[in-house]
């Protein structure tokens, strides 16, 4: 039986030098200083799925407080790496919305796959876009270049809604404006318009319309 729950610090602490400096690139991991520094602003929360007292899979969020509740932002999401492809990430994932405090949207960001430089790059990405699809979460439209690096803007439902591209262009601007710093959200991020390419999906599509399924 399968418990998701709130990690502590010292969790925090032990995920990220166990396991993320193995799942993630250097140069797509934030210095542990920085979480917790969000941490003790109370902009950043952490999640993992655990069996007995084992954590199989974590998801760190950063998030912005407003008043219609907590715009989320997912950071890292992973899974043990013998447990990859048994569905424990996609548990995580399905109950993060019934558990994160007040949440008002969920996003993410996945690597644009537009911009791939080789055909098995190409490949990852779109094998990462298509596991959120299957876990409905949808590609919102939005696309943007932060930290030099270009990304697809994903949003999770909650309780059943999904923003237009005109709203989720709102809403990741208004969130990256709270949590990063004023010159680097100047410097480092740029949003593109809707206009400027990418996967764009119609405006006012409707939850549950098919093909635009959210993993």
């Amino acid at each position: 039986m399968y418990q998701i729950r709130e990690l502590k610090l010292d969790e925090i602490r032990a995920i990220y030098n166990s396991r993320m400096t193995r799942d993630f690139p250097a140069d797509e991991l934030k210095p542990l200083k920085m979480i917790e520094d969000a941490i003790a602003r109370n902009e950043y929360i952490s999640y993992g799925i655990l069996e007995e007292d084992e954590i199989l899979g974590y998801a760190y969020l950063a998030y912005a407080r407003v008043p219609q509740g907590r715009r989320y932002l997912f950071d890292y999401l992973g899974v043990r790496e013998d447990l990859r492809g048994t569905g424990i990430g996609s548990i995580l994932l399905h109950q993060l919305p019934e558990i994160l405090p007040e949440p008002e949207c969920i996003l993410g960001e996945v690597e644009n796959p537009d911009y791939a430089q080789t055909d098995k790059e190409r490949a990852m990405q779109e094998r990462r876009i298509a596991f959120y699809e299957r876990n409905d979460i949808a590609d919102t439209g939005v696309t943007c270049r932060l930290y030099n690096v270009e990304y697809r803007v994903m949003e999770q439902p909650v309780g059943g809604r999904i923003h237009t591209s005109e709203e989720a262009h709102t809403l990741y601007t208004e969130l990256y404006r709270a949590i990063l710093p004023a010159d680097k959200f100047k410097t480092m991020l740029q949003i593109h318009d809707l206009t400027d390419g990418g996967r764009a999906v119609q405006a006012g599509r409707q939850t549950g319309e098919e093909g635009h399924v959210l993993s």
